[in-house]
């Protein structure tokens, strides 16, 4: 049977769990998936708006970590697979696979 269990905030939680989490997840999904992207020339002339979409990512974390969802990134691999050619010849019709994904990490984290 599930237990709920209240979080509770401790300095040595966040030194010794929380920052190495945050720097593994930066460096090994959010720069491989910015360089992903731009690798399969989505953004355009103007690139894209890689500080709001970290931000975005980071702020979503924070408020989804109490319920579980800690690890919010770009997740470079699949979004390399999601971007390529394989996924779709046309680029605009790729979204699908991206959303076939996100459709399977549901069904994974609701039996995880």
């Amino acid at each position: 049977m599930p237990v709920w269990v209240s979080p509770h905030f401790t300095l040595s939680a966040a030194i010794s769990l929380a920052l190495p989490l945050f720097m593994v997840t930066m460096a090994s999904q959010n720069l491989p998936g910015v360089a992903a992207i731009k690798a399969a020339g989505y953004g355009g002339a103007q690139g894209i708006p890689v500080s709001k979409i970290i931000t975005l990512t980071g702020v979503t974390t924070l408020l989804l970590a109490p319920f579980g969802a800690f690890a919010l990134n770009l997740s470079a691999i699949t979004a390399a697979i999601c971007m390529g050619r394989e996924a779709h010849e046309d680029p605009r019709k790729r979204y699908t696979a991206a959303m076939s994904c996100g459709a399977i990490y549901v069904v994974i984290g609701i039996f995880g």
